[in-house]
């Protein structure tokens, strides 16, 4: 089992490493500023995100798609 700093670690570097600069830029952004402030099931659902295909978050900021049930 993961402990809470190396998850944070983990997602921080996750958030900036996405493929795609714009999605690099918010969630590596929101990582660096928010994520610590996060609770459990936040940092859950966060990490559900994460697991995306990298253009749909995307479209998601630019309102072209619909977002999923838990964004």
């Amino acid at each position: 089992m993961e402990d809470h700093p190396t998850r944070l670690k983990r997602l921080r570097m996750r958030s900036w490493h996405r493929g795609i600069k714009e999605m690099d830029l918010i969630l590596g952004g929101f990582a660096d500023n928010e994520m610590s402030k996060l609770s459990i099931e936040e940092l859950n659902e966060h990490e559900i995100m994460m697991s995306e295909n990298d253009h749909d978050p995307v479209s998601y900021t630019h309102l072209t798609l619909p977002t999923t049930p838990y964004v």
